[in-house]
């Protein structure tokens, strides 16, 4: 067997059994020459006959494990290994090979305990170092997964997949300085390797070092063109850096691969393209299948009993100085405590500022699962019986929704964070309404629909509002000239559009586009794709970032926004119209393209809704060339501003809480989730 004869030594041992039938040793070598050419099925045979005549056998237990693993039986493969374990107690590989059966038998609770006990009966073997680190990875216990792959590097220091893994969790923990040395240090033993590649690309990315990471990803994909697992990574980056010279191939790689059935394009990536609903669909679903969901285990139900306040929990990986927080905490704050008991959990880490305190002491409970690992946040839901928990997060940055999978409530819902379906059968319900998923959209939804009546999207009525509009040179911006402004983060800005807007200062030669600013990468290219359309790119203002009230203050100058296509400004327009400064829009079929339109409805500014590209061109050239139509949009604006539903905060909480009383209402029934609208007034329909 040593020279690869596998074939002649099964022959050889064979024999050797037909001679000395009760020799265990023998069919253990032949069990072990079959196995060497796959001959599984045969194997089995051979380890079930030796262990019939002779009794007994590590040998033999083991060998008939491997076969049963081979051939896709790990329930039996636990059988065998868990039977190794009881006849070498003290040696490591039984649990070793008993947890890579339970792995595959999607038991990684157990398959940790034997990889704990493996390493306490023999700390010295780096395959069982290594399988724990993957899971503990997979779990999110970071530290403990750190610990596990450097103790692979003591014991193999060449080893590229514990480098790796050491640099992922680094990268995970948000320490990615840390995690370039590792993934350096891989490459150098295979410079070409797949998985450093992509994650360095990674690494550079989040560093802020976009160009590097930008051709990293052209190397990337010289070398491994059919890859499908870097494509949402790359195609992000350029679209936040407006590499546009790049963004078309990726795109139709992105669309290609989602088409052919890959579960590896992320659907936030893919809300940017021109994607259909039904293809977002098809790539939620299929991207859900490929996230692990290690240790976490499915609640039995609870009885749906009559309550006097319905527990809601409310589940962020933003409850900080965030988008979400923003829009989300009066309602948090206005919910009728004789009706509704309010409890709140932070996935996501702290990054200081107010609104975490503001939203804690909105809730009656309000806990901090950020540092649990996998399994113990579901068990943490659970514990306190919630009714109904709200996903506010989705198929967004530091998303846990996936632990949702476990059934920690009876009813969970998907609310106000991702524009889109999540694709999953454990989240019943989405909060809509008529404009973001008007009649007959809902069959591309996973989720059962709740139309609001009005705007899907919660508003904060107590935001700051200055009466005073600030003088322009606060901010660098001319005397005179209209300003145009769109405070969009970069990645929502196309090439169509931003020709639009370039064609607009072309025929105003007074105004100036006021967009946010980025790094310096961003800014240049920019700036250059405004010069290639004969605009001059210091008729760009880049706006720094500020604290709301300030930001607030700021857009008090602006004369019309202007929005982004396929994906829609979302708080970024109730801001604006908050403020008085109209917005011009153009809506889609998906509901990331129809946000800005349904506020603009809820806001009592319709009009400034465009549905093609042409009407979208055509409707901001009139309101450039017609300034005092944009100054009875902004009185509007101002005179509706405390009257809208749109910022009617009350309102809208009601209507949210009669929605949650139905929801609980028809799980009661003993009914499935069923769509179903709310009507202004609060009533049912």
């Amino acid at each position: 067997m040593r020279k690869g004869r596998y074939a002649e030594a099964a022959e050889c041992f064979t024999s050797a059994v037909q001679q000395s039938p009760d020799v265990a040793e023998y069919y253990a070598r032949w069990a072990e020459a079959l196995g060497n050419f796959n001959r599984f099925d045969e194997m089995a045979r051979c380890c079930t006959a030796g262990l019939e005549r002779c009794g007994d056998d590590a040998q033999l237990w083991s060998h008939l494990g491997v076969a049963m693993l081979n051939l896709e039986r790990p329930g039996d493969a636990a059988v065998c290994f868990g039977r190794l374990t009881k006849l070498l107690p003290e040696h490591f590989k039984g649990y070793y090979l008993l947890a890579l059966a339970l792995i595959k038998s999607r038991d990684p609770k157990r398959a940790m305990t034997c990889l704990e006990l493996a390493c306490s009966k023999d700390d010295r073997q780096p395959e069982v170092w290594m399988a724990l680190g993957e899971l503990c990875l997979s779990a999110r216990l970071w530290d403990r997964g750190l610990d596990c792959f450097k103790r692979v590097l003591k014991l193999r220091p060449d080893s590229v997949p514990a480098l790796n893994n050491t640099s992922v969790i680094l990268r995970l923990q948000e320490k990615p300085q840390e995690a370039e040395p590792y993934l350096r240090a891989a490459l150098r033993l295979q410079p070409d390797c797949e998985e450093p590649l992509r994650n360095l690309a990674t690494v550079l990315d989040q560093m802020g070092r976009r160009r590097e990471a930008l051709e990293l990803y052209d190397r990337f994909f010289e070398l491994y063109p059919n890859s499908t697992l870097a494509l949402s990574g790359a195609y992000w980056l350029c679209a936040r850096m407006c590499a546009w010279d790049r963004l078309e191939q990726y795109e139709e790689r992105l669309l290609r691969a989602v088409d052919a059935g890959s579960g590896e394009i992320e659907p936030f990536a893919l809300l940017r393209t021109s994607a259909t609903r039904k293809q977002q669909l098809a790539c939620a679903r299929r991207f859900e299948g490929t996230r692990p969901t290690p240790g976490i285990e499915t609640f039995a139900p609870r009885n749906a009993s009559e309550r006097r306040r319905l527990k809601i929990g409310y589940f962020s990986a933003d409850f900080q100085e965030h988008a979400i927080s923003y829009l989300i905490a009066r309602m948090m704050e206005l919910h009728d405590r004789g009706r509704f008991e309010i409890f709140g959990y932070s996935c996501g880490k702290y990054n200081g500022g107010d609104m975490r305190r503001r939203i804690a002491q909105a809730c009656e409970r309000f806990v901090d699962v950020s540092e649990m690992s996998g399994p113990e946040i579901p068990r943490a839901l659970y514990a306190d019986n919630l009714d109904i928990i709200v996903d506010l997060t989705g198929h967004t940055r530091n998303s846990r929704s996936v632990l949702l999978a476990s059934r920690p409530a009876p009813i969970q819902v998907a609310y106000l964070g991702y524009p889109g379906t999540m694709g999953v059968p454990y989240i019943d319900y989405v909060i809509a309404d008529p404009y973001v998923i008007p009649p007959g959209a809902e069959e591309d939804f996973s989720e059962k629909v709740i139309c609001l009546p009005h705007a899907y999207q919660i508003n904060d009525r107590l935001r700051a509002f200055s009466e005073d509009r600030p003088a322009r040179s606060e901010y660098g911006l001319p005397k005179t000239g209209t300003i145009l402004c769109s405070f969009n983060l970069t990645y929502k800005i196309t090439p169509q559009v931003f020709a639009v807007w370039m064609e607009l200062l072309r025929e105003a030669p007074d105004a100036v586009l006021w967009v946010l600013e980025h790094d310096a990468d961003t800014i240049a290219n920019l700036k250059r794709e405004a010069e290639s359309r004969g605009v001059s790119g210091d008729r760009l203002v880049f706006a720094p970032r500020l604290p709301m009230e300030q930001h607030l203050r700021r857009l008090r100058i602006a004369d019309l926004m202007l929005d982004t296509f396929p994906v829609n400004a979302h708080t970024s327009t109730s801001d604006a119209l908050w403020s008085g400064c109209p917005v011009l829009t153009r809506s889609g079929e998906s509901f990331v393209s129809r946000v800005a339109g349904s506020l603009l409805r809820a806001a009592g500014v319709p009009q400034l809704i465009t549905n093609s590209h042409e009407e979208y061109r055509a409707r901001a050239v009139h309101l450039v060339s017609h300034p005092e139509e944009l100054r009875r949009l902004r009185g509007a604006l101002e005179a509706n501003r405390l009257t809208c539903p749109l910022f009617d905060s009350e309102q809208t909480t009601r209507q949210i809480e009669n929605a949650y009383e139905m929801m609980w209402d028809i799980h009661r029934e003993g009914c499935g989730p069923r769509s179903f609208s709310i009507r202004a007034g609060h009533s049912l329909s």
